[in-house]
């Protein structure tokens, strides 16, 4: 399927994209675990020997941009499999807004500057409920215009 102007999320109202993010969030992590579950088969016996053994899988890390760290988190929350995770300007959604993470995570976000719509607001409080829940381990990074990173929060 085309991705037309008609179809692209950001065309959508706030409630239609809430119900994509919906179906589209399970999808996605259950994709990444389909392809965690492929790499600890190979780990284990590869019948072309290039995997076997040479997989440390008890050092999964799982990171994205965009909706892809929305799915990094949410592998994470669902999966013990992945012991740290960054998201990369991606807004949380599923259950691990509520639930938090126990795993290190890295927060690495853009300077979207204007907080003053409840959607801005609404990515932000999401944020720091995961944020403000987890271990040591956890950094929160933002981009500011053209300035280099700066850390913001650290533990």
């Amino acid at each position: 399927m085309r991705l037309t102007a008609y179809r692209h999320p950001e065309n959508l109202s706030a409630a239609d994209q809430g119900r994509l993010i919906d179906k589209l969030l399970p999808m996605w992590s259950g994709d990444t675990k389909f392809v965690v579950d492929q790499l600890e088969r190979l780990n284990a016996a590869d019948p072309s020997d290039r995997f076997t053994g040479r997989l440390d899988m008890r050092r999964l890390g799982m990171f994205g941009h965009s909706f892809g760290g929305a799915t990094a988190l949410q592998f994470c929350h669902d999966n013990s499999r992945c012991r740290a995770g960054i998201d990369i300007d991606g807004a949380p959604h599923g259950s691990v807004v509520n639930e938090g993470l126990s795993q290190p995570l890295l927060f690495l976000v853009s300077d979207h500057g204007d907080l003053s719509t409840p959607d801005a607001r609404a990515v932000v409080a999401d944020i720091e409920s995961i944020y403000n829940r987890l271990p040591n381990g956890r950094l929160l990074l933002a981009l500011r215009g053209t300035n280099p990173v700066s850390a913001i929060k650290s533990s």
